[in-house]
């Protein structure tokens, strides 16, 4: 399936998308349940919403997902959106690009993987997602975030609202595909993220959606307790 703008951050490398599982494109009817949580592992469902989410490339399995985090949106027993958060170096940025992208100086997180199912694109997924990973990484003590998108992603402004910057010119990850890096510093950002959060709270209920929390997150914050994985594991 082929995601908009508004609902992608991660890069689509990987191998040619030949097998995709089928997909769906009927909007769920409202209101729905969403459940928001972190998970240490990726389970098949949530591999399968990888396998089917890029149009043209599969982003199965790698060699990052044991070390990482996944900040997952579940309806029902099916997870529907994800961001993937990699306490590092090493960074998949830095493989994927061959060692072209060099992080700042510093860097110590990046998120990557960001996905929406198209049934749940319009309840405002990607940016509460997004929004939970960054108090996530703040409340583990992390202090500067890396990532990549689309030159022209749509969702740019709002990435920008949440401090993220321009690092450096695009670069072509994977053979494939060119992608901007953009990095953020966490600083005294959190308490601003805390009062985005409370605002897309809101409006994910006006567009019929209602969230609970689990699994390392709670309603206050992101922060609830969750060792940090070692960089070199």
């Amino acid at each position: 399936m082929a995601l908009d703008g508004t609902e992608r951050i991660a890069l689509r490398v990987g191998v040619r998308n030949e097998t995709r599982p089928e997909k769906r494109t009927r909007p769920l009817s409202t209101p729905i349940d969403l459940r928001i949580s972190v998970e240490t592992a990726l389970t098949q469902a949530m591999r399968a919403l990888r396998l089917m989410s890029y149009e043209d490339h599969a982003c199965d399995r790698d060699a990052f997902d044991e070390r990482s985090f996944h900040v997952t949106a579940w309806h029902r027993d099916e997870p529907v959106g994800m961001v993937r958060i990699t306490p590092g170096p090493p960074f998949a940025l830095v493989d994927w690009s061959g060692g072209s992208f060099i992080p700042p100086v510093g860097a110590d997180v990046e998120l990557t993987r960001g996905i929406v199912h198209p049934e749940c694109r319009r309840f405002g997924i990607y940016k509460f997602l997004m929004i939970e990973s960054m108090l996530w990484v703040a409340g583990r003590g992390l202090e500067s975030a890396v990532a990549a998108v689309n030159p022209d992603f749509q969702a740019k402004a709002f990435l920008s609202s949440l401090g993220f910057v321009d690092y450096g010119a695009p670069v072509l990850f994977d053979h494939y595909f060119f992608a901007q890096p953009i990095a953020c510093v966490i600083g005294s950002r959190p308490q601003l993220w805390a009062s985005l959060r409370a605002e897309h709270l809101a409006r994910i209920g006006e567009r019929g959606a209602r969230i609970s929390f689990g699994g390392g997150l709670d309603s206050r914050h992101g922060g609830a307790a969750m060792e940090r994985r070692p960089s070199g594991s």
